[in-house]
């Protein structure tokens, strides 16, 4: 047997080497991807511009704007909410318009410097004049108030 040499000699061939990756299916994965994520950025736009013109128009119904002053004016609901009361983010149901006619059944989310609460409208319109049935605010805990008869009168 020959005694060990100190070098360390490599010859070509002797180190397995590590097969070469091709790389052509990451750049398919990063395409797909970013194809992917132009698609939803233009339905997410395309979902916000609609809620945003329908969250426009109807805040700018006189419906919602009756109801909201409602609130506003009500010494009951500045009393349990606090004053500076505005419309909140929240906001449910429909209304419908054809020309001088229509019908709203909306609740409407406000809030004051003390707490919060729900006004609810119902009203038909006829000839141009909304007639509400029911203008009611509700804080949450079972307290409700009428804000009908006040609304009414100050629209005829």
């Amino acid at each position: 047997m020959s005694p060990p040499n100190d070098r360390f000699e490599i010859t070509p061939g002797s180190i397995p080497m590590a097969p070469r990756r091709n790389s052509s299916g990451c750049i398919w994965i990063g395409l797909s991807f970013g194809c992917l994520a132009i698609v939803l950025l233009a339905c997410g736009g395309f979902v916000g511009t609609m809620f945003w013109g329908v969250t426009s128009v109807i805040s700018s119904s006189e419906p919602y704007q009756d109801a909201v002053k409602a609130a506003q004016t009500n010494p009951e609901v500045q009393a349990l909410i606090g004053p500076n009361i505005e419309a909140g983010w929240t906001m449910t149901g429909k209304i419908n318009m054809n020309n001088d006619d229509g019908t709203a059944d909306m609740t409407i989310g406000v809030k004051g410097s003390k707490g919060t609460g729900d006004v609810h409208i119902q009203g038909t319109r006829s000839n141009g004049k909304w007639t509400y049935q029911v203008i009611e605010f509700s804080d949450g805990h079972g307290t409700k108030i009428d804000l009908n008869t006040a609304t009414n009168q100050a629209t005829e």
